[in-house]
């Protein structure tokens, strides 16, 4: 469920960066594509029963919420805002 919404937002957000021509898309996409690695693979760890959410788990999600959204996305936003187009 975590890993189908997460690709969902990621494909809508790379949409809008397309349409809006964001200059930061390029990055921004290798950082969706590492991130949704990293689900995948902790997805599949917990699915076969070897992986239970723990503290590394814990710091993944952590991480993704404080870097990847409070900074990338918000530097999308922020572009947006700059550029007059929402």
């Amino acid at each position: 469920m975590l890993a189908g919404k997460t690709r969902a937002h990621f494909t809508a957000e790379q949409a809008l960066m397309d349409r809006e021509k964001y200059a930061g898309r390029t990055l921004h996409v290798i950082k969706h594509q590492y991130l949704l690695q990293q689900l995948d693979a902790f997805v599949t760890r917990f699915n076969s029963g070897s992986s239970r959410l723990n503290e590394h788990s814990l710091h993944f999600l952590s991480d993704w919420l404080t870097t990847h959204i409070l900074k990338e996305d918000k530097n999308f936003a922020l572009w947006l805002n700059e550029h007059g187009k929402y």
